[in-house]
């Protein structure tokens, strides 16, 4: 079997206008300061001006109630000139309800680099399947808004998938189960970390060479069955990434994932 390939969308760069998507929970209404500082940490560490699609500060109640404004507002990033990538706000559990108006064409015919985790797994499960490639990455509540600033992890990592060359992955050399508290007053100061202390191997360390899939295990979970469940042809030859959403599932649920 071919191995699949997939259109690189131009990387993000200093000067990169990036609009902020609520495709999922739309809850950022209630945490402007929160959105704020994502914004104004991503343009100091990343160079990057973040925008917000026309219907992101809709509201939970009403983007609840009407994921096509949701897709439209992908629609509308995908095919604007004047923006150059695509990010999350943040996750939830709703995105699957998008499924209905998410056009794969349209992705490919506008590659550009999406970012999200969690729930927008949904979302960069549907670049995959157009044939584009896709960031699981930061959120601009979480990573981009980071206590303290853009954690150097971060953006080291934004660098190296950006880029062009081959890369070694490296254990993290700090870690924190710390909670962000996402109030005004808090949003100065770092959280609290423990140092690293690399990698742990469950089943062995033989290499091994393939394109990258996976995603979170719950909503990966939630398109078996769906339209929008990635086809068994492209995991043929894939290396499999899993996240955890923060309902923390037993590992029963992950093993038989």
């Amino acid at each position: 079997m071919d191995k699949p390939t997939f259109v690189r969308p131009p990387p993000l760069r200093p000067g990169s206008r990036v609009a902020a998507l609520s495709l999922s929970a739309g809850f950022v209404t209630e945490v402007p300061h929160r959105y704020a500082a994502g914004v104004r940490q991503a343009a100091e560490s990343l160079g990057w001006d973040i925008v917000p699609a026309p219907n992101a500060f809709r509201g939970p109640e009403y983007l609840y109630a009407h994921p096509e404004a949701r897709a439209d507002d992908l629609r509308w990033a995908l095919q604007n000139p004047e923006i150059d990538g695509l990010v999350s706000i943040i996750g939830g559990d709703d995105s699957i309800r998008l499924l209905p108006s998410l056009d794969p064409e349209l992705i490919r015919a506008h590659p550009k680099v999406f970012l999200g985790y969690s729930d927008s797994t949904v979302t960069l499960t549907q670049f995959l399947k157009a044939g584009v490639m896709a960031y699981h990455g930061p959120a601009v509540l979480t990573d981009l808004a980071e206590n303290g600033g853009i954690h150097p992890l971060t953006r080291h990592g934004l660098e190296q998938a950006f880029g062009t060359e081959p890369y070694d992955l490296s254990p993290a050399p700090e870690w924190t189960e710390a909670k962000q508290v996402w109030d005004e007053a808090s949003q100065p100061h770092r959280r609290e970390f423990q140092p690293g202390d690399g990698w742990t191997w469950l089943q062995g360390d033989a290499p091994a060479e393939g394109h990258l899939l996976g995603g979170c295990v719950e909503i990966l979970d939630m398109l078996s069955g769906t339209p929008g469940e990635l086809p068994p042809a492209l995991w043929q030859g894939a290396v499999m990434a899993l996240e955890t959403s923060n309902d923390v599932p037993p590992p029963s649920h992950t093993d038989s994932a």
